[in-house]
C-alpha cells in the first residue's frame, strides 16, 4: 500500500507539471484515497489551486458550512475536508459525509478543483469528466475477496478521462504493480481490459397498460418512436418481440373499445390513462365502467368494493361473508368483470 500511495503520488505531480489536469485517481480503498489527498496537501504541501480559486472554494465551503449545525462545524472530516479543497485537492467515497462528497462533487463540476481521488462509485451516475484518469491498481475487494477489474468496470472508470467539447481525447493511466496482485503479468491482464467488449446490457423492461395507453395518448406514432429511442442498444434482440407484445396490446385496446382504429384514446381510455392503481388497470377501469362509477353506493361501501383490488398477503382461508348487499352485489360484478377479461386475455 505504501508503495502505491507513494507511486500515486509521484504520477500525480509529473502530471501537474506537465499541464494534464484535471485529473481523477480511482483507488478501491477509501482509506487509501485519504491517505493520498493528506500527503499532497499536508506532507509535500502541493497546491493545485490559484489564489482566484481559493476564493472561490472558501465561497463555496463557507456557503456549505453555515447549513451545519454547530456541532457538526466542529468534525474532524469536515475540518480535513476544508483544509485539502482548498489546495485544489478532493475525496469521494461512500464512507464519507455526504455534505463532504456534495461539496467536491459541486467543486469539480465547476472546473476549481482539479485532483479528486475517488473510489469506482464516482464513475456511476456522476457526470464528472477529466482530461486524465488515472488508476491507482487493477484489483479491488467486492466483499468476498480481492479480484482484477472487469473489463466493464475498467472501461465505465476509462470513460471519464475526456471532457466533451474541450479535449479532443482521454487518456487512463495505470499503476500496476508487476506482476499484478492476482499472480499474472500486467500486460496480460491490460490487454484483456483494453480489448474486451463492453458487457451486454439486457433489459428488463415490460410494456404495462399504462405505460402504453400514455404513449398512446401523446400521439400513436410515439409507441414505436418512444420504444425505438429508449433501447436502441437492444434494438437487434429485444425490440422485436417489444413491438409484437405492444401491438397485441393496442389490439385488445381496440377490441376493448379504449381506442379508436388509428390509435387515439376514447372516452374508456381516458378513464384508464388517468387512474393511478397498483394492479391492473384495465380490470378498474372495466369495473368502474360496470359499475357505472360506483352509482348508488355511498363511500364506505366504495371502500369496502376496492378494498377488494389491493389486499396483500395470501388470501383468506374461510369465504368472507358480505353482509351489506350493494357490496355483494359490486363484488359479484367485478368477479364477472374479471372472468370475461381473462378468457378475452388468456
Amino acid at each position: 500500500r505504501a508503495l502505491q500511495i507513494a507511486a500515486s503520488d509521484l504520477c500525480i505531480a509529473r502530471l501537474k507539471v506537465r499541464g494534464r489536469l484535471p485529473l481523477i485517481g480511482f483507488s478501491f480503498e477509501k482509506k487509501q484515497c485519504e491517505q493520498i489527498a493528506l500527503i499532497l496537501a499536508a506532507a509535500h504541501r502541493m497546491d493545485f489551486a490559484s489564489a482566484e480559486q481559493k476564493q472561490a472554494i472558501d465561497a463555496v465551503i463557507a456557503d456549505g458550512v453555515a447549513r451545519l449545525s454547530a456541532d457538526d462545524q466542529k468534525l474532524k472530516q469536515v475540518e480535513v475536508c476544508r483544509m485539502v479543497l482548498r489546495r485544489g485537492i478532493g475525496v469521494h467515497h461512500s464512507g464519507m459525509l455526504p455534505f463532504v462528497r456534495e461539496l467536491t462533487e459541486l467543486l469539480f463540476a465547476r472546473g476549481i478543483l482539479h485532483v479528486v481521488f475517488a473510489t469506482d462509485t464516482f464513475a456511476i451516475g456522476l457526470n464528472m469528466p477529466a482530461k486524465i484518469v488515472v488508476f491507482c491498481s487493477l484489483s479491488k475487494f467486492d466483499g468476498a475477496s480481492r479480484r482484477t477489474l472487469h473489463a466493464g468496470e475498467f472501461l465505465q472508470m476509462a470513460g471519464r478521462a475526456g471532457r466533451r467539447g474541450i479535449d479532443t481525447q482521454g487518456t487512463a493511466v495505470v499503476l500496476a504493480k508487476q506482476p499484478t496482485e492476482s499472480g499474472r503479468r500486467t500486460v496480460d491482464v491490460l490487454w484483456e481490459l483494453y480489448s474486451a467488449s463492453p458487457p451486454e446490457v439486457c433489459s428488463h423492461f415490460r410494456l404495462r397498460w399504462s405505460s402504453l395507453v400514455h404513449m398512446l395518448r401523446s400521439g400513436p406514432a410515439h409507441v414505436s418512436y418512444a420504444l425505438d429511442r429508449s433501447f436502441r442498444e437492444g434494438a437487434q434482440r429485444g425490440m422485436e418481440p417489444l413491438l409484437e407484445e405492444g401491438a397485441a396490446m393496442r389490439a385488445v385496446l381496440f377490441k376493448k373499445d379504449y381506442i379508436d382504429g388509428v390509435g387515439s384514446l376514447l372516452p374508456k381510455g381516458e378513464i384508464l390513462a388517468r387512474l393511478s392503481v397498483p394492479s391492473d388497470p384495465v380490470f378498474v377501469t372495466e369495473v368502474l365502467v360496470a359499475t357505472r362509477g360506483f352509482a348508488g353506493l355511498r363511500p364506505a361501501q366504495v371502500f369496502a368494493l376496492c378494498s377488494c383490488f389491493v389486499g396483500d398477503g395470501p388470501p383468506p382461508k374461510e369465504r368472507v361473508q358480505v353482509s351489506d348487499r350493494a357490496v355483494h352485489a359490486a363484488i359479484e360484478l367485478a368477479r364477472t368483470v374479471a372472468s370475461r377479461l381473462y378468457e378475452e386475455l388468456v
